[in-house]
């Protein structure tokens, strides 16, 4: 019995003695989740940055050239075409933009981060609404990797001065913002 006993420890004793080894690492998957380019990957990552979008024709645009206005504020909106809140703040720009012209020059851009699948649905959109403002298509969906929160949250804006310089930004949306947002439009403006 004692040695029975003694058999069962070792072979016990055996086991949990064993050197350790590395699991085995999980056997590849394929993922169907579309990956953005890593930071950095893109070589320029100061406003006006140089990342390539698209417009509503399929023509392809550059942020360094669609973004700096020489001697105006620019203020950039990031939206979704899925997204509600998105749709209520370009519409209330919409509404407000051409009485904000008359009192502030200013230059505003809309910047869809949909993914490619909805691209359709950003063409429908942007023919539909005929926004005053021009709108584009983060189609490598690059701004979400370089700017500040990483576009955590939709819409979101941005607002530059005159010579670059970000001064103010804000997620979300809810009505009435506009009058804020025109408040720090002025601000960027100088005036």
């Amino acid at each position: 019995m004692l040695r029975l006993l003694g058999l069962l420890i070792l072979f016990l004793y055996g086991f949990s003695c064993k050197p350790a080894t590395a699991p085995e690492a999980p056997a590849p998957v394929a993922s169907t989740e579309k990956k953005a380019r890593p930071v950095n990957a893109h070589p320029l990552k100061e406003y006006p940055f140089d990342i390539s979008l698209k417009d509503h024709k399929d023509k392809i645009h550059h942020s360094a050239q669609v973004l700096q206005q020489a001697g105006k504020p620019t203020v950039v909106l990031f939206w979704l075409t899925t997204c509600k809140p998105c749709a209520r703040e370009l519409h209330a720009m919409k509404q407000n933009f051409e009485a904000w012209q008359a009192e502030v020059p200013f230059h505003m851009v809309a910047i869809s981060e949909d993914w490619e699948d909805n691209f359709p649905a950003f063409v429908e959109r942007v023919e539909k609404e005929l926004w005053p403002f021009p709108a584009y298509w983060d189609r490598d969906r690059v701004f979400k990797e370089i700017l500040p929160g990483n576009l955590n949250g939709l819409p979101q804006t941005f607002i530059y001065d005159k010579d670059g310089k970000m001064t103010w930004k804000k997620r979300g949306f809810l009505p009435g913002d506009e009058s804020l947002y025109f408040e720090k439009i002025k601000e960027a403006s100088g005036t």
